[in-house]
């Protein structure tokens, strides 16, 4: 993608693209030949492994290696671009490259990471909010089981209260019924 942008910018003529525009898509192209090769070098143990043990053919084996190839023309073909804009540029525009590509992956990191924090807290706030009102629920419920006791206790001291009265006024009327015989 980045190799037909910057043969495009080569090729265009009205109006011509700058040298800035063209330096940049350059790099941009060579960073992308870093990722591929990255990419590449990650893949090439296991599918050296597969193919030993017969699990992939040679189709695919030759279809890597042809992929290798074609990275190391397109590289050696960065390094000599490099030089028709600035003197030694190919010495170090792979390794400018591999560095944009590593603080690309670091920022991309940091981003999740951010993302990640930012889901806790708000997955955090919702729990700790979940518990506040399950916490004020079972207070709620706590304080009806308090009232319904509070309410049964006032009931049974006031029907003991009664009974006593009843035996008090009952226990009078006894003891005048006596004296009269």
């Amino acid at each position: 993608m980045y190799h037909d942008t910057y043969i495009s910018l080569l090729q265009q003529k009205s109006p011509p693209a700058t040298e800035l525009q063209l330096k940049a898509a350059l790099l941009r192209r060579a960073m992308t030949d870093v990722e591929r090769m990255l990419k590449l070098g990650e893949d090439r143990p296991a599918l050296v492994s597969l193919v030993q043990k017969g699990f992939v053919g040679e189709d695919l084996w030759n279809s890597f290696l042809k992929a290798e190839q074609e990275l190391q023309q397109d590289l050696m073909d960065v390094t000599a671009e490099a030089d028709t804009f600035k003197e030694d540029w190919s010495q170090t525009i792979l390794h400018t490259a591999n560095q944009m590509v590593q603080h690309e992956k670091h920022k991309k990191i940091q981003e999740h990471i951010k993302e990640l924090k930012e889901k806790e807290e708000k997955e955090f706030k919702k729990r700790e909010e979940r518990e506040k009102a399950e916490e004020i629920e079972l207070e709620k419920k706590e304080n009806a089981r308090l009232e319904r006791e509070r309410k049964k206790a006032e009931e049974e001291l006031l029907k003991m209260d009664e009974d006593q009265k009843k035996k008090s006024t009952a226990g009078k009327d006894n003891k005048g019924k006596g004296k009269k015989k």
